[in-house]
């Protein structure tokens, strides 16, 4: 009996490892994505006045955001 506890005791402490484990590298993992979110904004380009998507897909955009001052030009 005194081998079966001490198994139950060294899986406990295997399982709060790798608990701790888990946590640790989601954390991780958030804290990087979370900052590469902010490292590429698709908001208005302060010096042009030209969203995200108008500078990345010109007059084929799909979306826009407001304020974007992108003027399409008939050709």
């Amino acid at each position: 009996m005194d081998s079966l506890a001490r198994q139950i005791q060294e899986l406990s402490l295997q399982v709060a490892e790798l608990t701790r484990e888990r946590n640790s590298s989601r954390h991780q993992r958030y804290s990087s994505d979370h900052r590469r979110s902010h490292s590429r904004s698709r908001s208005v380009n302060r010096g042009s006045g030209i969203c995200y998507y108008h500078r990345r897909y010109k007059k084929q955009t799909r979306k826009c955001v407001s304020p974007c001052a992108f003027v399409q030009k008939n050709e």
